[in-house]
């Protein structure tokens, strides 16, 4: 949409205690909006994984709960609530179903297919039912390096591009 941009920039923590992992993320959110000027917000968000087996995961998240305000506006980001399961079905194949439910909104369904191509690429594909958005991803990791490139196709706003690095502190295996 032109004359809109809205970004998003995350640091996030997290703990694997057995089969149990816990983790918290702070967010930077920015608009600008031709005509309305800059605002930002400051957030956060938790999630929790349950690991039911080796090859079977639940896990639950909240993100910006409270309904943060925008600093130069009355906006307010949404409360976004989201449950999900996973199935690794061998050592390259994972498929995945997400319920998220944003506030005020009908909850919608995530499907996800995770294709480890080599040793340190991968492909994701998936489908979001809210506003029939398909999107895809190509990954590659390095050791305790990710980065991911993305982009989802939604029928009204077009194509929207995505980049996510992550990193860990710690060693594989520690």
């Amino acid at each position: 949409m032109e004359g809109f941009r809205e970004g998003r920039v995350s640091l996030g923590y997290a703990r694997h205690l057995g089969k149990l992992s816990l983790g918290a993320q702070f967010n930077y959110t920015s608009i600008n909006a031709t005509g309305y000027g800059n605002s930002s917000v400051i957030s956060a968000g938790a999630s929790i994984c349950w690991w039911l087996s080796n090859k079977l995961i639940i896990g639950v998240s909240i993100n910006d709960p409270g309904n943060p305000e925008f600093s130069k506006s009355e906006e307010r980001l949404a409360w976004v609530y989201k449950m999900g399961l996973g199935c690794e079905l061998s050592d390259k194949v994972l498929i995945a179903i997400n319920l998220k439910k944003v506030q005020e909104q009908k909850a919608s369904v995530e499907f996800d297919l995770i294709y480890k191509l080599l040793e340190r690429f991968y492909f994701r594909a998936g489908y979001l039912t809210e506003g029939g958005v398909p999107y895809v991803t190509a990954g590659w990791s390095w050791k305790s390096f990710r980065m991911e490139a993305s982009s989802k196709y939604h029928i009204q706003l077009g194509f929207s591009p995505g980049v996510l690095l992550l990193f860990s502190l710690q060693k594989k295996g520690a």
